[in-house]
C-alpha cells in the first residue's frame, strides 16, 4: 500500500486540488507504465536518479525529463503552439547538438508539407530555400574566419564588395554592365584584360598601354570602315604599314624604301611585292621574262639591275619579252612606243626600270604592266 506523509494539508477544496505548504519528497522508484488517459505520473527514476513526468499525451506518452540543464524527451517532440525561450543575460538561448557521426541534418525550418526552408547540416552547412535578405542599412555579409571578405551595404542602393584577391569566374558568357552611368576599372599597379588567360591589352603604372603583343598572329581592328581614327602624338610602326586608302595631306619626312636583294637563280626574274617595291638584282645568266608575285592594280615597281658577267666572259643580256604575273601569267607588257626598253649590256653596268600596273576592264585584276626606264648605265666608273 502506497503512503503520503503530509505534515499539514491546509485545503482540501470542492474542486480536488490539494495545497501543500510543505515541500512535497517524492521517493525514487522503477519508471511506471503509462497512466490511463486523462492521469499524469511525477516520479523519480531509480535508474538515474531523475526527476521526470509521463502522461499519456505528453511526449508519445514516453517519460519527461526535467532537470537543471533543461527537459529531455526520450523521442521526436512536436510544439504544437509558439514557443518562447526567453534565458538569462549573456547566456546561450538555444543550443542544438547533433552527433558527431550524424548525417541528417541537426536543424532543420520545413513547410507544413516538410517542405526545406531552412537547414544546417552536421558539418555547418547552411542550406536556404528561397532569398536571403539583410533588411537593414550598412549591413554587411561578411565570410571567413576574419570576416575576410565582405560585401556592404552603402545606406542607398549599392553595395561595396572588398577582399583580397577577388576571383569571379563563370562557365557560360557573361555581362558586367552598368543601365547608368560610368563603368570604372582601376588598378593599383597596373590593368591586365585577357582572352583566355592571354593578356590582350596591358596598362603598367606610367599608364603606358600595350595591346595585342602576346602573340605574333593577333590583328589588331579599330573602328568601322567609315569611322574616323585620330592618333594624337607620333605613331611608331616597326613593321609593315598598309594603307587601303589615300593618304591624304601627309607629310613623308626621314621616308626610307625598303630595297629586296633578289638573287637570280633562272632566265626569269622573279619579284615579289610583299617583299618590297624596290629590288636589286645581280645578273648571273641572261633574263627573258620578269614575274611579279602579289601585284595588283594600282603597285609600282623598281628594279635596280647590274649587270656582272665571271670570269671575264660577256655581258648578261635582258629582254622583255615576258613581263607577267604569277608563275601561270601570260605576257602583259607595255612599252612606250611598242618598243622594248634599252638595255646596257657593259660588265658592271647598272640600269634603273619602273613597272606600274594598271586594272583597265574594272574587273579588279591587271590588264597592263607598264615599263620605263629610270636610267640607263650607272657604271661602276660613272
Amino acid at each position: 500500500m502506497s503512503v503520503i506523509k503530509v505534515n499539514a494539508i491546509t485545503n482540501v477544496a470542492g474542486s480536488g486540488e490539494v495545497e501543500v505548504q510543505l515541500p512535497l519528497k517524492l521517493k525514487e522508484v522503477s519508471e511506471p507504465s503509462a497512466p490511463s488517459q486523462g492521469h499524469g505520473l511525477l516520479f523519480i527514476d531509480t535508474a538515474d536518479d531523475e526527476l521526470k513526468y509521463r502522461h499519456a499525451g505528453v511526449n508519445s506518452g514516453n517519460s519527461v525529463t526535467l532537470s537543471t540543464s533543461g527537459v529531455s524527451l526520450s523521442s521526436a517532440n512536436e510544439f504544437t503552439r509558439g514557443q518562447t525561450i526567453d534565458g538569462g543575460q549573456n547566456e546561450v538561448q538555444l543550443k542544438i547538438q547533433g552527433f558527431s557521426t550524424q548525417t541528417t541534418n541537426p536543424f532543420e525550418v520545413t513547410t507544413s508539407a516538410d517542405a526545406d526552408l531552412f537547414t544546417v547540416s552536421n558539418v555547418g552547412d547552411v542550406g536556404i530555400t528561397n532569398n536571403l535578405a539583410l533588411n537593414t542599412d550598412a549591413s554587411v555579409f561578411s565570410m571567413g574566419i576574419g570576416s575576410d571578405f565582405t560585401i556592404t551595404h552603402d545606406n542607398d542602393i549599392g553595395a561595396t564588395i572588398a577582399g583580397s584577391p577577388i576571383t569571379i569566374t563563370a562557365a557560360e558568357a557573361s555581362t558586367w554592365s552598368t543601365s547608368a552611368g560610368v563603368l570604372t576599372i582601376s588598378g593599383k599597379t597596373g590593368l591586365n584584360l585577357q582572352e583566355d588567360g592571354t593578356n590582350v591589352i596591358s596598362i603598367n603604372t606610367d599608364r603606358d598601354i600595350v595591346i595585342g603583343n602576346s602573340t605574333s598572329t593577333e590583328t589588331i581592328s579599330i573602328g568601322h570602315t567609315t569611322s574616323e581614327t585620330t592618333v594624337n602624338d607620333n605613331l611608331t610602326v616597326t613593321g609593315n604599314l598598309e594603307v587601303d586608302g589615300v593618304l591624304d595631306n601627309t607629310k613623308l619626312q626621314s621616308y626610307k624604301e625598303t630595297i629586296d636583294t633578289v638573287v637570280q637563280n633562272a632566265a626569269t626574274v622573279t619579284l615579289d611585292m610583299n617583299d618590297a617595291n624596290v629590288f636589286y638584282t645581280v645578273l648571273t645568266e641572261n633574263c627573258t621574262a620578269i614575274q611579279f608575285d602579289n601585284m595588283v592594280a594600282g603597285h609600282s615597281a623598281t628594279w635596280i639591275v647590274k649587270n656582272a658577267a665571271a670570269g671575264g666572259s660577256a655581258p648578261y643580256d635582258v629582254t622583255f619579252g615576258t613581263v607577267k604575273i604569277g608563275s601561270g601569267g601570260s605576257d602583259i607588257g607595255k612599252f612606250p612606243s611598242g618598243e622594248e626598253p634599252q638595255w646596257t649590256d657593259t660588265v658592271d653596268a647598272v640600269d634603273i626600270f619602273t613597272f606600274f600596273a594598271q586594272d583597265i576592264s574594272g574587273d579588279g585584276t591587271v590588264d597592263n604592266i607598264y615599263v620605263m626606264v629610270g636610267g640607263l648605265n650607272f657604271g661602276a666608273n660613272s
